[in-house]
């Protein structure tokens, strides 16, 4: 399956929550600098997660499991572009996969405990208005997601003032 989702809360946490329950995913993750890699290698090893470098290599990679895609890229006024594209390719990604394509999203609860959650298991069809239909929906639920929780991290940096 390939999850698409926003870069909220600690995604970290989330891979190691769905590893612990015999689910380890792969995640596409972009390199940081070699001390911050090697430190975010560790941490993913330690609970059970994969990294691929990008969605090339992610594609080629035709095991069955859970994939997950994530929308950070680009400043504010890029996140929507950024979003629609990626949402676009992770459905591109589950249709020649046969996967389903699951907005999934990390919140960071009041009381500093993490929560993963799931939006509607989508099946994008094979030709290009199914998927587009596919990751518009899946773009607009992390959207809603989001809007309701100014307050999570988004690329690094806040949706909004929490003031």
């Amino acid at each position: 399956q390939v999850l698409l989702s926003a870069h909220t809360a600690n995604w970290e946490w989330a891979g190691a929550a769905l590893a612990a329950r015999g689910f380890p995913p792969r995640a596409i993750a972009r390199r940081h600098s070699p001390s911050v890699e090697r430190f975010f290698a560790r941490l993913r090893s330690r609970f059970g997660v994969r990294t691929e470098d990008g969605l090339r290599s992610a594609s080629r990679d035709q095991r069955a499991g859970l994939l997950a895609i994530f929308c950070d890229r680009g400043g504010a006024m890029n996140r929507q572009r950024d979003l629609s594209r990626t949402a676009r390719a992770a459905a591109s990604l589950a249709a020649r996969q046969g996967a389903l394509l699951i907005p999934t999203w990390m919140d960071r609860r009041p009381d500093g405990t993490y929560c993963v959650y799931f939006g509607p298991r989508l099946r994008p069809g094979r030709n290009r208005e199914q998927r587009l239909a596919c990751a518009c929906a899946a773009e607009d639920c992390l959207v809603a997601r989001l809007s309701r929780n100014p307050e999570q991290w988004f690329a690094f940096e806040r949706l909004a003032s929490s003031a």
